[in-house]
């Protein structure tokens, strides 16, 4: 069944999700899903390009930063807005 112009207007431009992630990065604040294809993990992207990946089930994060580095932490550790560290002279 092919849709008329008036109903194609009314759809979003970008997928529900893309629409929400802007959204919250335009307002400085990280877009926290739990993408369907990885069930068990939480994802945040914040606005500065950091992802991290909770796993409820070995209760870990994985922080993945620009430069492809990571770093992980317990769960009980504080989740922090993630800042480039200081370069040490």
């Amino acid at each position: 069944m092919a849709s008329s112009t008036s109903e194609e207007r009314m759809r979003p431009a970008v997928p529900e999700t893309e629409d929400s992630r802007q959204m919250c990065f335009s307002q400085g604040k990280a877009f926290v899903c739990e993408p369907e294809d990885e069930r068990g993990t939480i994802v945040t992207e914040w606005p500065n390009g950091v992802i991290d990946r909770h796993s409820l089930e070995t209760k870990t994060r994985v922080r993945h930063w620009p430069n492809r580095t990571t770093d992980s932490r317990h769960e009980d550790e504080p989740v922090e807005y993630p800042m480039w560290p200081r370069r040490r002279h």
